[in-house]
């Protein structure tokens, strides 16, 4: 439901740019003011694909989800059988899933689509992605030296066949802490309360991917 909720939110926030560029391309349309008509024709394009794009993806992204819902539970409860002989073909179709939030994990729209599972009947190999913080300094400016709680985020990958419940890799990625960090923010608003440092999404999926 709260995805539901978003993209109805979304929908509508796209909206109101749109509604009003394409009331701009009708008014000189109307008047027959021709650098108008290509100026908003051709903003009014450009944002419209945007914006189908956009929800296009979401759309894709919700179903995906939608159609693991009833299966996370079978794929996190498994108990991985180590140093047991496993193999795959060469392009092993994967779901991605967060052990702790029990749903399909957002790395899993980074996978190729030749190997990104959209429904259970599909999966192959199953990945669990664990997530940690561990509290690494305090950040801040003069007037607040410790406004921020800096954490070390980590993820721990585990990688399993999904036929023969074999462990086929294991490992445990971690972000890197800063000496110090930029408070790029607007005049009145306050630092953030927590920043977390996490690894770099291409360390994990090259992972992922090179099983």
């Amino acid at each position: 439901m709260w995805e539901i909720f978003v993209g109805i939110v979304c929908i509508a926030m796209c909206s109101l740019p749109i509604i009003g560029i394409y009331s701009d391309f009708i008014e000189s349309y109307h008047y027959g003011y021709k650098w108008g008509i290509i100026k908003y024709g051709a903003i009014l394009s450009v944002v419209g694909g945007c914006v189908i794009y956009g929800l296009s993806s979401w759309y894709s992204n919700y179903s995906i989800k939608s159609n693991f819902r009833g299966h996370i539970s079978e794929y996190i409860d498994l108990t991985p059988i180590k140093n047991r002989h496993t193999s795959t073909g060469p392009l092993p179709k994967i779901v991605i899933v967060d052990k702790d939030e029990g749903a399909v994990d957002r790395y899993h729209f980074s996978l190729p689509g030749l190997q990104m599972a959209t429904m259970p009947a599909e999966v192959e190999i199953i990945v669990w992605s664990e997530y940690n913080e561990t509290f690494y300094d305090y950040y801040g400016t003069t007037k607040n030296p410790a406004a921020t709680r800096g954490y070390i985020g980590s993820v721990t990958i585990t990688i399993i066949d999904q036929k023969s419940g074999a462990l086929i890799a294991k490992k445990t990625f971690s972000g890197a802490g800063k000496d110090k960090i930029s408070y790029r923010s607007k005049r009145g608003s306050s630092p953030p309360s927590k920043r977390v440092f996490m690894p770099e999404k291409h360390r994990i999926m090259d992972f992922i991917l090179n099983i």
